[in-house]
């Protein structure tokens, strides 16, 4: 009799170890359906230099401690492992997106190389598995122009609302000499519509403007830039995304430093069409 209560004890344990095991599993599971990473989809260049620091913009849910991630950036044929000393997680803001809380970080990093991406991607070690999350064109390169950063003494960028998100669609540029442009481009992805460049009789006060905008309209034409008159640009997009900065190109001859033209933190729900969700990997 008590072998057979030992044996019906061994065959409860077994199956209470198999449903823990079956438990488990499940939750495992359910966690890594969840989403913990956002990115907008975004424009992003910059001119190399090994001394320089980088910055991509990440969606990171509130409850996840930073310091249980490992980040690698580039293609899944081409990454760069970001080490955990050459980089930083800077809080610059907040967004409630789908019943969930995620904290803005500016994800600050060195490359200990060039890296061109077009379609550039996060890879995040987290929980046991690998998350990769799509954040756009990611550049990084050393120009071959000559760098004239002297060229203007006014270079702003003006958003409008375009479905629903906010695009950079042109740019307030008053030249410091006059100039004769054939190509004025921002980076390879974006560039001015010479055709319509128009002066500016007033500055343009607000970064938002209420504009029709037609982000594809073919760019073609040139124009004579004329010392210290203010012109506004209209730009025209291979594929729309997020304009974080580039380097500007002019006449494939000499180029200016990217700046950053709007500054303020994003909401997820203002970009649901450029969004991207950081899906497991490996």
């Amino acid at each position: 009799m008590s072998k057979k209560i030992s044996n019906i004890a061994g065959i409860i344990f077994i199956i209470i170890l198999l449903l823990i095991f079956v438990l488990s599993k499940v939750k495992r599971n359910s966690n890594t359906n969840e989403i913990y990473f956002y990115a907008i989809d975004s424009i992003y260049e910059y001119s190399y230099d090994p001394s320089n620091k980088y910055t991509v913009n990440v969606y990171i849910r509130e409850d996840i401690k930073t310091n249980e991630l490992s980040f690698e950036i580039g293609s899944d044929n081409n990454k760069q492992k970001l080490s955990i000393d050459n980089l930083s997680l800077t809080k610059i803001g907040s967004s409630k997106y789908n019943g969930s809380n995620y904290i803005i970080y500016a994800l600050d990093f060195y490359l200990l190389n060039s890296l061109y991406e077009k379609n550039c991607s996060l890879y995040i070690d987290y929980l046991e598995n690998i998350y990769k999350l799509k954040i756009g064109s990611f550049v990084v390169r050393v120009p071959k122009e000559e760098n004239r950063n002297d060229l203007y003494t006014l270079l702003e960028g003006h958003y409008t609302y375009y479905e629903d998100a906010l695009v950079l669609c042109g740019l307030s540029f008053r030249p410091s000499e006059d100039i004769s442009v054939t190509s004025f481009n921002l980076g390879d992805d974006v560039k001015v519509i010479l055709n319509d460049v128009s002066e500016l009789n007033d500055n343009l006060n607000s970064s938002v403007i209420d504009i029709e905008y037609d982000y594809d309209k073919e760019a073609f034409g040139s124009f004579l830039f004329k010392d210290n008159v203010t012109y506004y640009l209209p730009l025209s997009y291979k594929k729309l995304a997020y304009f974080y900065k580039t380097n500007i190109y002019i006449n494939d001859t000499y180029y200016l430093d990217g700046i950053r033209y709007l500054i303020t933190p994003r909401e997820l729900n203002d970009y649901q069409s450029f969004l991207h969700k950081g899906e497991i990997w490996n």
